[in-house]
């Protein structure tokens, strides 16, 4: 894939026809502040606790972005607010999936899951990762794009292109059989090629915005009003929620918002609310 949408808006953007992971390729490396990673096909991709990401060839998009965060001033931003860029990152996917589908004829719902998960109608499409690395940070996000039904990689998953057109009723899913290609739309709606290119020039425009704020306000997302857009497209907000605790604990209540470091803010059952900055979060109302 050429994404040459992307590449002529971000003149900065590398495009790798393979990688092992697409933070790997950032991560050490001396380029300047938002620069840019993305292939079609990543073969040994990191998600959240360890996990893996499944990236199969022509049908995902792997994009790591470098960010060296500073102020106005040209300090560096506190530590205590690097949480908010994966939170950003997964709004900025929220939104570019939502347009993306709204664009082709659907109206799907579109969520993100705290810490940064990107949902369509309750299943995951995108994850996003952010690894520190000396005084730079790396995110990197993976969005199923045209993943057929049955090669998805968990039942709770899905992909853009399986939601396309539901809300005309030309049925879902319908991408060009260009799939590795950077042929036009078909009659059948747009290439894989296009879908990429398009989604991927949505999110980094966004994600550009949503960044350039954060710094003018030296991280802070209270002043910058980016705490309130997070947490009105977090669908985790509101919800009872099982919070599965690094060391095998648990924590069961009800989400009530996002504190000023990112952390999610949970009411137990028995009244006292904890500040979550790490965790497996399960929509109770969804079991």
């Amino acid at each position: 894939m050429q994404f040459s949408r992307s590449r002529q808006r971000f003149p900065q953007l590398r495009v790798v026809d393979s990688s092992p992971s697409t933070n790997d390729e950032l991560r050490g490396s001396k380029v300047p502040d938002f620069s840019i990673v993305v292939t079609d096909h990543q073969t040994a991709g990191r998600g959240r606790l360890g996990r893996s990401w499944i990236s199969p060839a022509g049908q995902t998009l792997a994009v790591s972005v470098l960010l060296r965060p500073r102020d106005g001033a040209g300090r560096p931003v506190a530590l205590d607010h690097i949480g908010w860029l994966p939170l950003l990152a997964g709004l900025a996917m929220a939104e570019a999936v939502e347009a993306t589908l709204q664009a082709h004829g659907s109206a799907a719902r579109v969520g993100l899951k705290w810490p940064n998960d990107v949902q369509i109608a309750g299943l995951k499409a995108s994850g996003i990762l952010s690894e520190l690395d000396r005084d730079a940070v790396v995110v990197g996000a993976g969005l199923n794009v045209a993943i057929p039904a049955e090669s998805l990689p968990t039942p709770v998953s899905t992909s853009l292109a399986l939601h396309l057109g539901r809300a005309t009723g030309s049925g879902a899913g319908r991408v060009s059989s260009a799939a590795s290609s950077d042929a036009g739309p078909s009659a059948f709606g747009p290439s894989t090629a296009e879908l990429c290119d398009i989604a991927l020039l949505a999110f980094l425009e966004r994600f550009e915005e949503l960044y350039r704020r954060y710094c003018a306000h030296g991280g802070d997302a209270d002043a910058a009003g980016l705490r309130a857009e997070v947490t009105e497209a977090c669908t985790t907000v509101g919800e009872p929620v099982l919070v599965h605790l690094p060391g095998d604990q648990r924590l069961r209540g009800t989400a009530e918002g996002i504190d000023h470091s990112g952390r999610l803010l949970v009411r137990a059952e028995d009244g006292v609310e904890h500040a979550v900055a790490a965790g497996d979060i399960t929509h109770l109302r969804y079991e």
